[in-house]
């Protein structure tokens, strides 16, 4: 038996920023999807008040919820999802001073940020909690409680987003219908804050603070955070490297022949960033990958940028970028690489590049900075940065050999076909010289493009060769369909190997 309480999007739309104020730093707001379980949680608060202020319940129904564990969120995928960015503009305060403005005597001006209008496909919004009340009197008490709140509840997030919200109980999946499901847990794609006992405490201080006419800002109530994973194919498909893939976007587009530079400039900020989290950079081999003289077989993290690629007319800019923290990293060390991503304002390298940059949260333009482009599951794939060889070989590498660069890499599926080539095989995949392949002073070895064939579907990153842990052997997920090189028909127990340097 579930507790699930549906909100209905009455305009199509919610307009909700997030909960770290980051508007103030000037950064344009991504907007929050899906509504965070405290938003709501502040919702049914500000319905009918606490203590005193309270009109028709006693609060012991807030009080029993924020104790209950994370709620599973039923709601639109982010592909699914659009978003509007409202530019900010300047309005008169409604105070006199001295002066005027726009034409008004005795009057000043405020910049106002609207922030970003998020609009699903399907305007529902379910949290469901494992438990509901007792069926006692007091779990009655509590269950009515509820229903009263909700039912005071006019908007979420901003007032121009009007709700309808509405407590169930029971079974609920006629509540969640066909609503793919947004599951908390340790790692995730989004952050939300989440209810904790204290949560209303907590607001009731700083709600008295702002009587007493104090400043107070919604990012300094204490928070409790947890990632929610999206909806989507399971991250367990067989044979896929796993791990956890954690993308930023670049406000500047940088030029497709610098990724080298930009994965070391990431790797390089991220490394920074984390000995101040840390207070030093003991225990981050799986960043560096620096480990102890003789280990063989540790997993490393690979620092990628994200060209645009794979596409018609596509051309080959960078537009984000991204650090892939292999499976079984620890929980803590994932969060902290997300803290200090989030620390990183400004990615440069001195005489090649500078742009600014911003934690992936949801946006879905440009395609190419988004961990969907690069995750999805597939047969196909095709390099979007040259492969660089584990080994010397004689010619091309044969299937044999690049399977076993991909165990390095942790994909386990059965490779059935490859083709090989000295130029790109897609447009927008980058044509390297071979000093932009090597950092200096590094042993140079063979390289090429590829496009790749498995037996059964594949779920990515799949970064392959030995520079994989600095952006080269990126590959990109292609539309399964019948290929000129590589027929589908090939059984898998025969595999097949296509050289030459046609293009894609």
């Amino acid at each position: 038996m579930s507790l699930a309480i549906e909100v209905e999007l009455l305009h199509g739309f919610i307009r909700a920023g997030s909960p770290d104020d980051t508007a103030l730093s000037g950064l344009e707001s991504p907007g929050e999807w899906p509504p965070s379980p405290a938003r709501l949680f502040a919702a049914l608060v500000a319905a009918d008040g606490t203590r005193e202020r309270a009109r028709v319940t006693d609060g012991a129904e807030l009080m029993w919820l924020e104790e209950r564990k994370p709620p599973r969120i039923y709601a639109c995928e982010p592909e699914h999802v659009a978003k509007t960015h409202l530019p900010s503009r300047m309005v008169v305060v409604d105070r006199t001073q001295k002066g005027g403005v726009f034409g008004y005597p005795a009057r000043t001006n405020s910049e106002v940020r609207p922030g970003t209008k998020v609009s699903p496909r399907v305007p529902r919004v379910v949290y469901v909690w494992e438990e509901e009340p007792e069926r006692d009197d007091v779990g009655r008490k509590i269950l009515h409680g509820l229903r009263l709140r909700a039912a005071r509840v006019g908007y979420l997030g901003c007032a121009d987003s009007p709700v309808k919200v509405r407590v169930h109980e029971g079974e609920v999946d006629s509540v969640v219908d066909s609503l793919p499901c947004w599951q908390p847990g340790d790692i995730g794609d989004v952050i939300l804050p989440v209810p904790y006992k204290g949560f209303l405490r907590a607001l009731d201080e700083w709600f008295d603070a702002f009587t007493r006419g104090e400043q107070v800002r919604r990012a300094w109530v204490p928070s409790r955070k947890i990632a929610y994973a999206a909806p989507g194919p399971p991250s367990s498909v067989a044979g896929s490297p796993g791990g956890t893939f954690l993308v930023v976007r670049f406000e500047c587009p940088v030029a497709g022949h610098k990724a080298l530079a930009v994965a070391e400039a990431l790797r390089d900020a991220v490394l920074e960033r984390l000995a101040e989290i840390r207070g030093s950079d003991e225990g981050l081999e799986v960043i560096h990958g620096h480990f102890p003289e003789g280990s063989r077989g540790y997993p490393q993290a690979s620092f990628t940028a994200l060209p645009h690629a794979g596409f018609r007319h596509a051309s080959g800019l960078i537009y984000g970028a991204a650090v892939h923290l292999p499976e079984g990293t620890s929980p803590e060390l994932v969060e902290q690489v997300r803290e200090a991503l989030f620390r990183i304002r400004e990615l440069s390298k001195p005489k090649w590049f500078s742009t600014r940059m911003s934690p992936w949260a949801g946006e879905q333009r440009p395609y190419s900075a988004t961990p969907h482009r690069w995750t999805r599951a597939s047969r196909q794939w095709v390099s979007v940065t040259p492969v660089v060889y584990e080994r010397w070989t004689k010619g091309w590498p044969k299937i044999a050999d690049v399977q076993e660069w991909l165990g390095y890499a942790g994909v386990r599926a059965r490779l059935v076909a490859i083709e090989h080539s000295r130029i790109p095989l897609v447009e927008g995949a980058a044509d390297l010289h071979p000093s932009l392949v090597f950092r200096p002073r590094k042993e140079r070895r063979q390289y090429s493009h590829m496009r790749l064939v498995f037996a059964t579907p594949v779920e990515g990153p799949v970064l392959v060769g030995r520079g994989r842990h600095l952006g080269m052997g990126l590959f990109a997920p292609v539309v399964d369909r019948p290929d000129r090189a590589v027929k589908p028909e090939v059984e898998p127990a025969e595999s097949t190997e296509v050289e030459g340097g046609r293009r894609g």
